[in-house]
């Protein structure tokens, strides 16, 4: 795996140093370190990370809020840490998460959550480019059939026969 630039955001100080010192004994760069989703969020904007991990719940603004207006701002992979486990946190990777992390965790389990993220997230940008072209096809099939519907309806308006 190549070293990512990643931010982290906790408002546990001890989930931030094990996933500081995890990352960079990975071979990994933490470029931004957040106890609030408001500042992760920031963070993203300036560092441009390659991977984010941010906890559930953190003051401010919660971690899942923070996902989502990172990927409507730039498209990120994220990873959700948090205490609880969730059976259904799929509906999180509806809302910009792409992998999930149960605290506590340990150095080993990381690594296959960045594997995920990372496939996820490629998953997902070939899935919205294909979501694009298609509705790019869509509009120009309308630009095609309309004067074509117009003509087929026209012709048939000149052959009723009057009454």
């Amino acid at each position: 795996m190549k070293s990512l630039r990643a931010v982290i955001a906790d408002d546990d100080g001890l989930t931030l140093m094990v996933l500081r010192k995890t990352l960079l004994g990975m071979g990994h760069q933490v470029v931004g370190e957040s106890a609030d989703g408001r500042q992760a969020v920031a963070l993203v904007k300036t560092t441009q990370p390659d991977l984010v991990f941010l906890d559930i719940r953190m003051p401010d603004m919660d971690g899942l809020e923070a996902a989502r207006q990172i990927q409507a701002q730039h498209p990120t992979p994220v990873i959700i840490v948090s205490a609880y486990t969730n059976p259904d946190w799929g509906a999180s990777s509806g809302r910009g998460a792409h992998a999930y992390l149960v605290k506590p965790f340990t150095a080993a389990q990381i690594k296959p959550a960045i594997e995920l993220a990372l496939a996820n997230f490629e998953k997902s940008a070939q899935l919205e480019q294909r979501l694009q072209q298609m509705n790019e096809a869509l509009e120009t099939r309308k630009l095609v059939d309309a004067p074509r519907a117009f003509s087929c309806a026209r012709l048939d308006w000149m052959k009723r026969k009057p009454i």
